[in-house]
């Protein structure tokens, strides 16, 4: 009996140390099945990621990720917009580096993706790297950053000191060398440039042509220089941005032509996109930075001409809203007018197609807003209303509050030139209360100016004082010059209306100061300072001001818009210095200058009619006049934009700003002589 216990005790002492031999392997199994368990799980989560990006599902991959990342909201709002603007299609996932370390893993991944625009026949190609960091919680891995694998590099990249060390780090990550690498030093020049940091955007824009030129990607190498452009209009160094986009912009029309055969589809639908792109921009900057309103309509009809070759209709429409606008900003009315409505017809037809797009639908809620603007301002107001209207019922069916207070402001705006008043304070102050709401300041800026003027012309010059004052706190707020540019105009006139003239002369001064400051001339304020003289029948000092007026005046044609850049009317109230400065002369006994002065109002008058029914008022010129006339304006607006750039510099060269100042001063004495 004894000697059978014994046996089973040696057994188990042998089974015991057995167990402590192998305990470590057995360990490094378990472990290593867990780690694999691990690697199939985070797997499965990266396709099913992009399984549902694919299919549009954007609830179910913000359920992939955790609730607890701070980086989940704007993904998710981000996620929202591109699936409204495109459809995408995704390669097998290739999985670059798996690292597990307990309950958190980081993966980097590698997609082709083909990604079709709203409205464009063919699909392009982009190569996505991504990073995938990821944590367990409980059972679940869950997503909890991604971002483009690149971020790291370019940091590196834009630290390097010189050109030796930028290859040392190329060669080291050469499976990140590819489209998205410059795509993310794109991304980065442009937050740089938007900082105002111009150098450091010039040399991730000059790294991306580099990388671009190793990877041979035509696209991408012109975005990049076309961000070059940027960069310098940013340094104030206008001429040589000028000079930069321009070449960009026809070496890459030349790509186009020429790799049309030899290009895959889905490559060569890529260089078809950044061209679109590349034109648009370049049409605003046109547009709103030179102030070359011909140069802008020239990029936006190349942009046409583009979409309707190759059946783009979402670029086609886009195209059409935006020369429309141009030619109604030209002064050609009717043109304008027929080519908006020929963008309007072709979004309505994409939006029918795809009914559930957000951003489409807000695309052609701005062609409608645009549109029924254009049509307040030729003053049929009824025709604007109809498409007001229209505006605000598809922007609430789409919760689009910018939308919303857009229309209501619009349908406000018609009822002012209909004549009623009551309707047009109802639906302005609406709005008005929504963009408060929101935080949007171009529209409270915009209903507290229409408000000024609704109250001004009832006579309730407390109200509109109230109103003024409350838009000169906003456009300081937002340190718009403009603006306050704008509401120090408005505070002059109500000071003159209300007899207060100490304080009229308090807001002219400071308005004036202004726009020295901004090297503009502003004919309000000169009109405002001839209507105070004359109120005091300080007759001289009248005439000196209104003649001012009629200069700044005659040097421009006049069309109003409001913050957003929407037009709103032609002034109607041009020739009010011409008669007020006619009734100081008669005044002075100056008779025979009266009735000069008056025959400029009927002239101004005329060319203000035959201008709006497209009549070309430099007919008669010769082809080479026209050059000469059209080169001198042109001279001015780029020297003031100059100007303006250097100003914003936070330590701007002065010797530089006086010989800026000096060359615009020499421009306008030409062209004044010219005419």
């Amino acid at each position: 009996m004894k000697e059978g216990v014994i046996k089973v005790a040696l057994k188990a002492n042998k089974f015991s140390a057995m167990a402590k031999m192998f305990a470590p392997l057995l360990a490094t199994i378990l472990l290593a099945s867990s780690q694999t368990s691990d690697e199939v799980s985070v797997r499965s989560l990266v396709e099913r990621f992009f399984a549902l990006y694919a299919a549009e599902d954007i609830q179910a991959i913000m359920a992939l990720w955790s609730s607890h990342s701070p980086d989940r909201k704007a993904f998710g709002e981000e996620l929202t917009d591109l699936l409204g603007r495109f459809d995408f299609s995704f390669s097998a996932p290739r999985f670059l580096r798996i690292q597990i370390e307990g309950d958190k893993a980081n993966l980097k991944v590698s997609v082709d993706a083909l990604v079709k625009r709203i409205g464009s026949p063919k699909p392009y190609l982009r190569t996505l790297t991504r990073t995938f960091v990821l944590v367990k919680e409980g059972d679940e891995w869950k997503i909890w950053r991604y971002y483009p694998a690149a971020q790291e590099l370019v940091n590196a990249l834009a630290s390097a000191n010189d050109e030796t060390e930028l290859e040392k780090l190329l060669n080291a990550e050469k499976e990140l060398v590819n489209q998205d690498l410059v795509m993310t030093l794109f991304s980065m020049a442009t937050q740089h440039l938007e900082r105002n940091e111009p150098k450091q955007g010039l040399r991730l824009a000059q790294i991306a042509k580099t990388i671009a030129t190793r990877i041979e990607d035509p696209a991408c190498y012109a975005l990049a220089w076309y961000r070059e452009g940027d960069a310098f209009w940013r340094m104030g160094e206008l001429e040589q941005a000028i000079e930069v986009k321009e070449k960009c912009l026809e070496w890459l029309q030349r790509e186009l032509e020429r790799r049309q055969d030899s290009l895959p589809p889905e490559k060569f639908a890529w260089l078809q996109a950044v061209l679109f792109q590349l034109l648009h921009w370049a049409g605003m900057f046109y547009e709103a930075i030179v102030g070359d309103q011909d140069k802008s309509l020239q990029k936006f009809q190349t942009m046409l001409h583009y979409a309707q070759r190759y059946g783009d209709v979402y670029t086609e429409a886009n195209a059409l809203n935006c020369i429309g606008g141009r030619r109604l900003s030209m002064g050609e009315m009717t043109q304008g007018i027929q080519t908006m409505e020929r963008a309007i017809e072709l979004f309505e037809r994409l939006v029918q197609q795809h009914p559930k797009n957000k951003p489409l639908s807000t695309d052609y809620l701005v062609a409608l807003n645009h549109l029924a603007s254009a049509y307040n301002g030729l003053l049929i107001p009824q025709r604007a209303l109809n498409l007001y209207e229209k505006s605000l019922s598809i922007s609430r069916n789409l919760g689009d509050k910018v939308g919303e207070m857009g229309a209501l402001w619009g349908i406000g705006y018609s009822f002012v030139l209909q004549g009623n008043s009551e309707k047009a304070q109802t639906y302005l102050e609406q709005s008005l209360k929504l963009a408060k709401e929101v935080g949007h300041y171009g529209w409270i800026y915009t209903n507290l100016g229409t408000l000024v003027e609704l109250h001004r012309k009832r006579g309730n010059l407390d109200a509109a004082m109230a109103f003024a004052e409350e838009a000169l706190k906003v456009a300081r707020q937002v340190q718009s010059y403009s603006w306050e540019l704008g509401a120090l105009e408005n505070l002059s006139f109500l000071s003159v209306q209300k007899g207060d003239f100490q304080r009229a002369k308090a807001y002219i001064d400071e308005g004036l100061k202004l726009a020295e400051r901004l090297n503009l001339q502003s004919q309000r304020l000169y009109q405002a300072l001839g209507d105070m003289n004359r109120k005091q029948k300080r007759w001289q000092e009248a005439i000196d001001a209104y003649q001012k007026a009629i200069e700044v005046l005659e040097e421009r044609t006049v069309m109003i818009s409001e913050p957003t850049g929407k037009l709103i009317s032609p002034e109607r109230e041009q020739i009010k210095a011409y008669n007020d400065l006619a009734i100081c002369l008669l005044m002075l006994g100056q008779t025979e200058e009266a009735l000069k002065v008056a025959e400029r109002a009927k002239a101004r008058t005329l060319a203000e009619i035959m201008q709006t029914g497209k009549i070309d008022l430099r007919k008669r010129m010769t082809e080479e006049e026209r050059q000469q006339e059209e080169e001198l304006r042109k001279q001015i607006a780029r020297l003031n934009i100059a100007l303006r750039s250097l100003q914003n510099q936070p330590n701007p060269d002065q010797q530089q700003v006086k010989h800026l100042q000096e060359r615009i001063a020499e421009a306008r004495r030409g062209h004044e002589s010219f005419r």
